[in-house]
């Protein structure tokens, strides 16, 4: 696997993927829908190509780590549309000032789980 292809999201299927699902007319809820599209669709590549995630050294309790592999969330997403020119500068930003106030209504983080709900922060020892 080259250089840096653990820390890569936006492999070339996923952006295919985007550029063919992506309508600026969807409602948020598809929004999601997509997301998790394409957070299976990263797992399958991330697992076909046999990719790992990072280890660190963990300061607390002395030992390597294994850490955890990045997801697309709503933002990036939206980040993305921008990034690979499927959408305008302008369009971008209505997307995130919707999606401010989707979210303060709904009380929902960017992976679409209820504010509050923290995702686990246990990391498996290097070996487990």
């Amino acid at each position: 696997m080259p250089a840096g292809q653990a820390n890569t999201t936006w492999f070339l299927e996923l952006k295919s993927t985007l550029r063919a699902d992506w309508n600026l007319k969807m409602i948020i809820e598809d929004h999601f829908t997509l997301m998790a599209n394409l957070n299976d669709q990263l797992s399958n590549i991330r697992k076909d190509l046999n990719v790992k995630p990072q280890t660190f050294f963990c300061k607390h309790c002395n030992e390597r780590r294994v850490g955890k592999f990045s997801m697309v969330t709503i933002t990036s997403m939206y980040f993305a549309l921008e990034r690979f020119e499927i959408c305008t500068h302008e369009e971008h930003l209505a997307l995130k000032r919707k999606w401010r106030k989707y979210s303060k209504q709904n009380s929902i983080n960017i992976y679409g789980k209820p504010k509050g709900e923290k995702e686990s922060r246990n990391y498996k020892r290097v070996g487990d």
